[in-house]
């Protein structure tokens, strides 16, 4: 039987390992609602708004997975608190990726403009690439998109180092008519 674990860590700093099916992610409803049955695998606060009406609101980077794959998630999203109508709508959709762990969201700065983030992805040409995001509040931006090489030396001064270990235990198995198949939908149905 194949059971997803996931590797927890609690406010006091306790570490330990966990079904991943007994997890509940604690996202608002407002936002876990948009699942469409998938399995919400990680999310990230983005940054607070104030509404008049309903109070703190959050802005939301969210990673899904629809099924058990080799890699951890397929596809992620941002949701952004609407102030005008008062409601959660998506800012960015990519879906139909092979991301891996671990999505790195830097601290919140209160001297420079919006949040970055950074996601690893293996392409459809093979390659693992890091992808730099900026959040200015209402849209994403690619700001930076570099090769990552597992198994490479890492960039030991930032702190969003990426383990390389666990995508090289990752390497995904997918056949030559799934990845035609994936490309052929983005060809048609778009996305990056």
């Amino acid at each position: 039987i194949l059971e997803d674990w996931s590797l927890v860590r609690t406010k006091a700093n306790q570490c330990g390992w966990v079904l991943s099916r007994n997890l509940v992610m604690s996202i608002p409803d407002e936002v876990a609602q948009y699942a469409e049955g998938k399995r919400i695998t990680s999310y990230f606060d983005l940054g607070a708004v104030q509404d008049q009406e309903k109070g703190t609101k959050h802005h939301w980077l969210w990673t899904t997975a629809s099924e058990m794959e080799s890699f951890d998630f397929d596809s992620w999203r941002v949701f952004l608190w609407n102030r005008r109508r008062h409601r959660y709508e998506t800012s960015y959709r990519q879906h139909d990726v092979e991301g891996y762990f671990p999505v790195h969201v830097d601290p919140a700065d209160p001297n420079a403009f919006g949040r970055t983030f950074e996601i690893v992805t293996k392409d459809d040409d093979g390659q693992f690439r890091r992808r730099t995001f900026l959040f200015d509040g209402t849209r994403i931006h690619l700001t930076a998109k570099a090769d990552y090489h597992p198994g490479a030396a890492s960039n030991e001064s930032k702190p969003s180092a990426l383990d390389t270990t666990k995508l090289q235990a990752k390497v995904p198995r997918q056949g030559w008519f799934r990845q035609r198949w994936h490309a052929l939908k983005r060809t048609i149905f778009g996305g990056a």
